[in-house]
């Protein structure tokens, strides 16, 4: 089984512009068009069993319409690809309590924050506030961590600003995008390891130095990993085999990485395990 923890989809109507555009602020050409079906049929492709979507909001009146749609994707999948959507959540939200609880009501297993996209640096008591909301009602949160080239000027969520939103608040379930920091690696090692707190493995294969990875994975805890692949942006295919080949891995490290860890923390063992 591989679960990938970290995929993007958005409605074909508008899929095709938003992936342009992003390709256009980023300098990052996509592998897929950011469709549903395209995501299906890559997993098929790739052996993935299950791809977690992660809807970003840029405004907090998206609330309901981004999320209804995840979640109705989610379930129309139910019976092929099987697709569990996480939550978008904005933390400049009137509601931002009631929002979570939504999510929670719905039936999802956690939310997303992108602090570059949403201009509030992780350690903002805006997005310590929603984590917070987040853990009471026992779900996940992915963020995403380090450089996004879309605002390369400014990163939003450095390891420091991790380090500072620990201070605060001990989230259960706190999951670091891109190795807990992209292109941060150095500062990751130094600042994060051991922290409570996983890291997903999203978008940054073949792109770093393969021997620091493994370092930092092995020292951080096998138990705390997460594969995933930011697709659209990251090829699924090309990345499992990428990740069984480039790291110094033993196949017991892999079978937790790949799915084993994903099950246990989306409470599913019962159905998956």
């Amino acid at each position: 089984m591989i679960i990938d923890f970290h995929t993007h989809v958005f409605p074909d109507s508008m899929a095709e512009r938003v992936v342009h555009n992003m390709a256009v602020e980023t300098g990052i050409m996509p592998y897929l068009t950011g469709t549903v079906g395209d995501l299906t049929t890559s997993m098929e492709k790739a052996g993935i069993d299950i791809s977690i979507l992660l809807p970003v909001l840029t405004k907090p009146s998206q609330f309901n319409t981004v999320n209804h749609y995840e979640l109705e994707i989610a379930r129309t999948y139910e019976n092929g690809a099987r697709l569990i959507a996480f939550g978008g959540i904005h933390p400049d939200s009137p509601t931002l309590k009631e929002d979570i609880k939504e999510i929670r009501r719905l039936g999802m297993k956690g939310i997303k924050l992108h602090p570059d996209y949403q201009q509030i640096d992780f350690d903002d008591p805006r997005n310590i506030r929603a984590m917070d909301y987040a853990s009471e009602e026992g779900l996940i949160t992915v963020v995403h961590a380090g450089l996004d080239m879309a605002f390369a000027k400014h990163v939003h969520c450095t390891p420091p600003m991790v380090v500072n939103a620990l201070k605060e608040i001990s989230p259960e379930k706190l999951v670091l995008a891109h190795m807990g920091g992209l292109y941060y690696f150095d500062e990751v090692e130094e600042l994060l390891i051991d922290k409570d707190v996983y890291f997903d493995t999203a978008y940054f294969i073949g792109k770093t130095n393969p021997r620091q990875i493994t370092r930092i994975m092995r020292k951080h805890g096998i138990d705390r990993i997460l594969f995933a692949t930011d697709s659209p942006w990251g090829d699924q295919p090309k990345n499992v085999d990428l990740f069984k080949t480039t790291f110094d891995l033993t196949e017991e490290e892999l079978e937790r990485i790949f799915w084993k860890n994903a099950v246990k923390l989306l409470n599913m063992e019962d159905e998956l395990g």
